[in-house]
């Protein structure tokens, strides 16, 4: 291989590696967000039953 083939696949790689690590973030975000959101719901529905 030659040094321009070598730097287009640690290029296309680092790119590829890039791309997950977004995807694990947004996937994380996504558990983070929708288990406040279900604190949220629970602690609502614990006030309604309370008014109730």
């Amino acid at each position: 291989m030659t040094l321009i083939e070598v730097l287009i696949a640690i290029t296309i790689l680092v790119v590829g590696i890039l791309a997950l690590m977004n995807s694990v973030t947004a996937g994380y975000l996504s558990v983070v967000f929708s288990g406040g959101q279900s604190t949220a719901t629970e602690v609502g529905r614990q006030l309604f039953e309370q008014l109730r």
